[in-house]
């Protein structure tokens, strides 16, 4: 038996409306904080009292990249892709 988790709807489908709230329902009860609480950027230091922890943690927030600087690493390899195509294109005119 094969079974398939895509499947196609007939043309008559309406995609039924399902009503969501613009805010939480809560949010405007005088007895809910939604005020942030002070938390500190390594609050799992002490939070967790693991020193391969904070040494793991550490090196993962060292060598974490921006969303900018990803980017930038991917348009780099495209140019080296590009660079390295036109060198071979390069060769393949010389050698005919």
């Amino acid at each position: 038996m094969v079974t398939s988790g895509c499947t196609t709807v007939g043309p008559n489908y309406q995609e039924p409306t399902a009503p969501v709230q613009e805010n939480w329902t809560e949010q405007k009860d005088p007895l809910v904080d939604t005020t942030p609480l002070p938390v500190g950027q390594m609050w799992w230091q002490n939070a967790f009292n693991d020193p391969v922890l904070n040494q793991l943690m550490e090196m993962a927030l060292s060598e974490n990249l921006s969303l900018r600087s990803a980017g930038l690493r991917v348009l780099q390899a495209f140019s080296r892709v590009r660079a390295s195509l036109s060198l071979t294109q390069v060769k393949r005119s010389r050698s005919s």
